[in-house]
């Protein structure tokens, strides 16, 4: 037998692949071309990748040799999720899962287990990542995921597109990671690995679905204190000199990832590594406060200077008031210090680098709470514990009822995105123009819901968006028209005149061109309620509306009515008369159009 010619890391770090961007995954049958026997063993032991896209490949490393790897796919919270782990089998037993599991938790936001096979769940209990609630069902400390395109229900629908929560629980009698809502049970099917070690599931009937609720239902607080108990012996996410720094020769893995990301230039992170070595052995820092040092060295001129260049990039893009774009930044940054936010500002719209930099640096010096503040609204954009739906509904600020009218969370879904992509595309706008309608208040990336729309056959591509820019667009705002220039990484600058000159001699187009397939067609009468919502009830938050809906029996015009009541009575308790004002008129329109509205609808070709 040959001797395995193994990939050698001479400085034991593993190499960690990264997508450019959401739209460009990475390919990881491509990327194990690199390793050809990590791929024969894998087909020697039968082992099918489920996941054949992802957004990061990280090498597992043993003994300086590259014996496995991990996969991730990456949410809009910064939620990653793994979504395949193999380990050569002559390596496994030597705690690299456990490894990689425990590196993950630390740097990752927040980290969880896309649809884990059971000898994923078996590896998790072994490692005290999980433990037993009743014979067959297990409480695991790591979030697990359900996949959005293989999600079943109790009632034998399949929920093609759901992006359910984070749930903890997984069912050994079935395979399968479990999801309870509403006493609906979610699950998926099984998986081809674990079909492959013979594994069966018991029969999904009625009896099985009322014992799971049953189970549930009996004892969903000692369920939630041992997860809590689990989620308490997880490493501390405080990163100390093994993290930041490491014991290899080059750069650690968490400082190799911020070259990446281009927060900081290779040649500073390697002086940023020798000054924490220096000031950690003369103990002038320790693991409590190094990732904070680390921070603050970060924060040196190269990195102002990305800060300036992606705010200029965000003015030029006619996004300037975008709740999550520079104003954010402003506000965390100058506080209440308005001269401060102004002189920002306006260094960013004039183009001044220099006197952007020179303001940071100074005012660094002047205020020592600046980076506290930076990492204060880092942390409220993360912040793992509130779902990405709360957020932006706060930025919305949109008509919601009180958490307490409904019996729990409702799914995370996209549904209002497809819906309105399609309905757009039905009438005749082009793609590009379909998408500009959720651009400013989509829960998910324009990149992601075309992926989605592609794979659920709702579109298909015909061809490349071409445009007259002189004769079509000459009434165009110059916001749209310097979006267009920087999404095609052509310069901002200039006249309106001078836009549209440039857009025409690079021959600018708006991308792909697609077209609505019969069975998205057939989606939009499935949810035809949505453009009922859009019409009637637009200012009032749509998830919301949704639980509401899934909450009340009736017809569409009966809900939305008493929807709007309950709306009434919290606008009359707060003595809020704009509030009362758009509940009366939304509830007059309703009674006054709603049924030639639906008749409407209902005629969609």
């Amino acid at each position: 037998m040959s001797e395995i010619e193994y990939k050698i890391r001479k400085d034991g770090n593993p190499v960690m692949f990264a997508a450019e961007s959401e739209s460009e995954p990475l390919d990881t049958d491509m990327v194990l071309d690199e390793y050809p026997y990590i791929q024969e063993d894998m087909y020697e032991e039968n082992y099918r990748l489920k996941n054949l896209l992802c957004m990061v490949f990280d090498e597992i490393v043993f003994e300086n040799k590259v014996v496995g790897f991990a996969t991730y796919d990456i949410r809009d919270n910064f939620e990653f999720m793994m979504t395949e782990c193999y380990i050569l089998p002559e390596f496994r037993g030597k705690r690299l899962f456990f490894d990689e599991i425990c590196k993950m938790h630390l740097i990752a936001p927040r980290f969880g287990i896309l649809q884990p096979t059971r000898n994923v769940i078996e590896l998790l209990l072994d490692y005290a990542f999980a433990k037993y609630a009743t014979e067959d069902i297990v409480v695991s400390a790591i979030d697990l995921y359900l996949d959005p395109f293989d999600v079943k229900s109790d009632d034998g629908e399949e929920c093609y597109g759901l992006h359910a929560p984070p749930s903890n629980f997984y069912d050994f009698s079935i395979c399968s990671t479990l999801f309870i809502h509403n006493d609906e049970v979610f699950y998926h099917s099984l998986l081809n690995n674990d079909c492959l070690r013979g594994l069966q599931r018991k029969k999904l009937d009625a009896d099985y679905f009322d014992n799971i609720r049953k189970v549930f239902s009996k004892n969903c607080v000692e369920f939630e204190k041992l997860i809590g108990e689990l989620k308490k012996e997880l490493p501390s996410n405080n990163l100390g000199y093994d993290v930041i720094v490491g014991y290899g020769e080059g750069l650690s893995e968490y400082m190799q990832g911020m070259v990446d990301e281009n927060i900081i230039s290779y040649d500073r992170a390697v002086e940023i590594r020798e000054q924490l070595i220096k000031e950690y052995q003369s103990g002038e820092i320790d693991d409590s406060n190094i990732e904070e040092r680390f921070d603050m060295l970060s924060l040196s001129q190269e990195g102002i200077i990305n800060n300036f260049n992606e705010l200029k990039d965000l003015v030029n893009s006619g996004e300037l008031y975008d709740e999550s774009g520079i104003s954010e930044f402003l506000v965390a940054v100058a506080g209440d210090d308005d001269k401060f936010g102004n002189e920002l500002l306006n260094a960013v719209s004039t183009g001044n680098g220099d006197e952007f930099q020179d303001l940071m640096f100074n005012h660094l010096e002047l205020d020592e709470e600046f980076l506290k503040e930076i990492l204060d609204f880092d942390e409220y954009a993360m912040d793992y514990e509130r779902s990405v739906i709360e957020i932006e509904k706060e930025l919305q600020n949109k008509y919601r009822l009180d958490d307490a009218n409904y019996k729990g969370d409702y799914p995370t879904n996209y549904d209002w995105e497809i819906y309105t992509v399609l309905h757009a595309l039905n009438y005749g706008d082009n793609y590009y123009d379909a998408l500009t309608g959720v651009y400013f208040d989509s829960q998910v990336s324009l990149d992601e819901l075309t992926n989605l729309l592609i794979k659920s056959e709702f579109i298909k591509k015909d061809g490349i968006i071409k445009v007259d820019w002189v004769n079509d667009k000459p009434n165009c705002p110059v916001p749209y028209l310097k979006r267009i220039l920087n999404n095609n990484d052509l310069e901002t600058e200039g006249t309106k005149d001078e836009l549209i000159k440039r857009l025409v001699d690079n021959n600018v187009t708006l991308g792909d061109s697609f077209n609505i397939t019969s069975k998205g067609k057939n989606h939009l009468k499935k949810f035809v309620w949505i453009g009922y919502y859009e019409h009637f009830l637009y200012e009032f938050d749509f998830i919301d509306f949704c639980r509401y809906r899934e909450s009340h029996q009736g017809n569409i015009k009966e809900i939305s009515l008493s929807y709007l009541d309950e709306h009434i009575k919290l606008a009359k308790e707060s003595s809020d008369e704009y509030y009362l004002e758009e509940c009366l008129d939304a509830k007059e329109e309703i009674l006054e159009e709603a049924d030639m509205f639906l008749n409407d609808l209902n005629t969609l070709e």
